[in-house]
């Protein structure tokens, strides 16, 4: 496992023949009255409670500013781009085909489940041998300019206390109340390592800071440190419904949120956000359904 901040590994162009799905879904308005629902001010998700952010139109955009910045750090869509230019160049046996659990402008598929250990199970029934599983999280903490976690269980008004760690620990304690697995970053490696069903296991751990703050940046870093800034400015809005619906005071929310985007604005304290990824290859043993004792 190796940790940087904001390295950049060897660019890549990866193509592969368009799919056979249709990728166009038509909605009708009763449709989607069923799918998402308003609630403080956002739309949400209707169809999964466990999906605690919004998914309006501003939270695509919100996600757009973060894809930037990832995929500028990695300069990659991907943290293995070896291993997936390698499975993904076309074969005169079979054509190469990728599934998408949620990335992009879609639903955080980590905060929409209950139980990522069995994804990663029942993943392995699905991927080819020598496909590629890759996952990625931004997960719940801050980090100081020592990269050190911020603590989490300072009372407002102590020292040490900072607004916008306050709003992403209550949010992914509002996140934990849903049922979703928010905390399952920390365990991918155990579990990737420990499964039958996959080998050449990787964690890369990237810091990204909010805001051009470190001296020396680069036009690039800087542009990137720009993005985070503004992505977590904007999540901060998101975890407004969140926050209301576990009993949190709106005026209490409002509040956190101002002064959040203040000390982001600022750079001050300075901030790191840590994403981690992972990556595993599929091996060639046989899938088995598990029982329900395991």
């Amino acid at each position: 496992m190796r940790s940087n901040t904001m390295e950049t590994s060897g660019s890549e162009d990866i193509s592969r023949p368009s799919s056979p799905a249709n990728s166009v879904i038509s909605f009708s308005t009763d449709d989607v009255n069923i799918l998402l629902r308003e609630f403080g001010g956002r739309l949400l998700n209707s169809q999964n409670e466990m999906y605690v952010l919004p998914v309006d139109d501003r939270e695509h955009a919100r996600l757009d500013y973060q894809h930037r910045a990832l995929t500028l750090t990695l300069d990659s869509l991907y943290a293995a781009p070896d291993l997936v230019r390698a499975v993904m160049t076309p074969s005169q046996k079979r054509s190469p085909a990728a599934v998408d659990l949620g990335a992009g402008s879609g639903q955080c598929i980590e905060c929409g489940i209950n139980d990522y250990e069995d994804l990663i199970y029942r993943v392995a029934q699905i991927l080819r041998t020598n496909g590629v599983l890759l996952m990625a999280s931004g997960g719940d903490q801050l980090y100081g300019e020592d990269r050190k976690p911020l603590p989490q269980e300072v009372a407002e008004g102590q020292p040490g206390w900072c607004a916008a760690q306050a709003l992403f620990s209550a949010t992914h304690s509002s996140g934990l109340e849903s049922g979703n697995s928010s905390d399952s970053h920390y365990n991918w490696a155990r579990w990737l390592s420990t499964s039958p069903y996959y080998t050449s296991v990787g964690i890369e751990d990237v810091f990204i800071p909010i805001g051009p703050w470190m001296e020396d940046l680069d036009k690039r870093c800087t542009y990137i440190a720009q993005l985070m800034q503004t992505d977590v400015k904007q999540i901060f809005e998101s975890f407004k419904p969140p926050l209301l619906s576990s009993g949190y005071d709106e005026e209490l929310v409002d509040r956190w949120i101002s002064l959040a985007q203040k000390e982001v604005t600022e750079m001050r304290p300075r901030l790191f956000a840590k994403w981690r990824y992972a990556w595993a290859v599929r091996n060639s043993t046989q899938w088995v359904e598990p029982s329900f004792s395991d």
